[in-house]
């Protein structure tokens, strides 16, 4: 990176940022993955497999590409080689894809669930959701193989990162380059958003339906409460507010402030033909901002959850209980270590009076 392009202050933020989201999203993620895995409960619901989808790629980015970033970022330049760039790289942009498309799928898989529930078993089998997770995976290499075929992925001094750096392929990539990004961000950033978007919408819509029609009925009751499945569990509605709104305002938040200001940069210097279009402070933030999602899409699609957070209770007591017994065992095979060694002790000092009492007998007897 070039002298100057980002200021201390920049790099001390940007790198604790990315620390942090490292240490929450390895952490978060983790959890998830093991909740799912410990709890029958968990693993018997199709909406789950997405979940567990998301959590592993979001792991994957922060545990191999983030503290690549930070390194990044404090020394200003690429120290890795031509090689691990391109994997770097292709790593990056396949795990965006597939987390943004495993996000799409689980509002899909919600929509269906609460707009058509006569239809969701027959709908969402575990079949079919392994089918679209693979289509997922083999969308996702259909747009990153190219870049590496094309030789499009490089070191980009402005984003901190190896990514698509069209910088020297002269006009003759211009056409081809401008079209591939704006189909990229069209099908891998911006149609997985109107579905969540649409998904969302129309399940607020009828979550707003049903409250009127619950609270027009009991207007002689001061409260009712309407249980809605959303995000895989029974969420408790309660006048005046509905719980639901919150998890979705969450969802929707942690997206944008992902993914937004990505799409908007590469959609810029992709239409300018200039890949330093956007400053340094905002581009390297648009590259940071995306670790944000893999940070806290743990909270919004597991801990908010009602039955993945008794999941993870008890997947702490479980971990507890197993160090307990452990300790216990531990401590008695160190009783029983010691009492052996007692009776070792015992019995020598057994033999050897017994010893000595012979000893004495005998020599009584020489005497007389």
């Amino acid at each position: 990176m070039e002298a100057g392009t980002l200021t201390p202050t920049e790099v001390a933020v940007y790198s604790t940022f990315l620390v942090i989201s490292l240490l929450l999203g390895t952490f978060g993620n983790a959890v998830v993955c093991l909740a799912v895995y410990f709890s029958g409960t968990l693993r018997q619901q199709v909406c789950n497999m997405f979940v567990v989808n998301l959590a592993m790629t979001d792991l994957i980015t922060v545990l191999f590409i983030a503290p690549i970033c930070v390194i990044n970022v404090i020394k200003g330049r690429w120290i890795w080689g031509a090689q691990f760039c391109n994997s770097q790289a292709f790593a990056y942009y396949t795990l965006g894809i597939v987390a943004l498309l495993s996000i799409a799928l689980v509002s899909l898989d919600r929509y269906i669930a609460i707009v058509h529930p006569l239809l969701y078993k027959t709908k969402m089998t575990v079949a079919r959701a392994r089918y679209m997770l693979l289509s997922a995976w083999l969308w996702s290499f259909a747009f990153t193989l190219p870049c590496i075929f094309f030789g499009w992925f490089k070191y980009a001094s402005t984003e901190s990162m190896c990514t698509i750096n069209f910088a020297g392929t002269g006009d003759t990539w211009k056409t081809r380059v401008t079209v591939y990004g704006v189909i990229t961000i069209t099908l891998c950033v911006a149609l997985p958003s109107l579905v969540m978007f649409y998904s969302y919408i129309k399940i607020l819509t009828i979550v707003n339906h049903h409250l009127r029609r619950v609270f027009t009925t009991s207007s002689n009751e001061s409260q009712r409460s309407l249980s809605v499945r959303l995000h895989g569990q029974f969420a408790s509605v309660t006048s005046p507010e509905y719980r639901g709104f919150r998890t979705i305002g969450l969802v929707i938040l942690i997206f944008l402030v992902s993914w937004l200001p990505f799409s908007v940069t590469k959609l810029i210097k992709a239409l300018k033909w200039d890949h330093e279009a956007v400053p340094a402070t905002y581009d390297t933030f648009a590259t940071v901002s995306t670790f944000f999602s893999a940070a806290f899409n743990p909270v919004a699609y597991g801990l908010f959850r009602k039955d993945f957070r008794k999941a993870i209770k008890n997947l702490i007591l479980q971990v507890f209980g197993s160090c307990r017994r452990y300790d216990i065992a531990v401590a008695s095979i160190k009783m029983r270590s010691l009492q052996k060694k007692r009776n070792r002790c015992s019995n020598t000092k057994t033999s050897v009076s017994n010893r000595q009492r012979k000893q004495e007998i005998i020599e009584e007897r020489q005497n007389k």
